[in-house]
This record gives structure tokens, sequence and C-alpha cells, in this order.
């Protein structure tokens, strides 16, 4: 189904275990999706990056070459360190707007 302004997808595969719990915990908004990963998660990397320490040329038994990376876990970020970093940064937008609102009706 398609409009003007909107495609709709429907899946035809079944209901999962997962969307079964987003119905029934009334989680329907990102927020929510991700408040429900921060407390199955928590304590798990979420984000990292990985420096690599060495590169080696594997050669299949077909002729073709894959590229070897040898990699370390140089910083990992959890969920729950995620979840702080996102409420600073929204609490110092609201902070910054409510000052350049004040700034704006003062000046």
């Amino acid at each position: 189904m398609h409009g003007d302004d909107f495609v709709l997808h429907r899946s035809v595969s079944d209901i999962s275990d997962v969307h079964v719990r987003f119905i029934q915990d009334k989680i329907d908004t990102m927020e929510k999706v991700f408040r429900f990963a921060v407390r199955q998660h928590g304590q798990k990397a979420a984000v990292g990056t990985r420096e690599i320490l060495a590169e080696e040329d594997e050669i299949q038994p077909n002729g073709r070459i894959f590229k070897k990376v040898f990699v370390d876990l140089s910083e990992q970020i959890t969920f729950r360190i995620i979840i702080h970093i996102i409420f600073f940064f929204y609490t110092q937008v609201c902070v910054r707007k409510l000052s350049m609102e004040n700034f704006h009706s003062n000046g």
C-alpha cells in the first residue's frame, strides 16, 4: 500500500517473542526501545573502536586472496554509558535553549 506521502510495508513473517514483549510492555517509541535495550544489555558493549594490529594476505584454495586483519578492542562503550551521555546531551540542549529564550526575551 502506498500514497502520495507514505509507503506501508507489511511483514508476512510470524511475530517474534521480542515483538510480543514490545506490544505487552507498550514499547512504542525509540526512547522506550533504547531503554529496553539498556535494561537487557546494560553492561554489554554497545559501540566501540578497534585498532588494526596487523594485516595478512590469506590465499584460498581457489586462488582468491582474503585480507586477514588482527584487531584489538581498544575502547568499548556500554549501553548504560550511552544512556548517560544521551541524558547529559539532552539536559545541556534544554539548558541552552532556556538561556537563549531568556536572552531573547530580555534583549
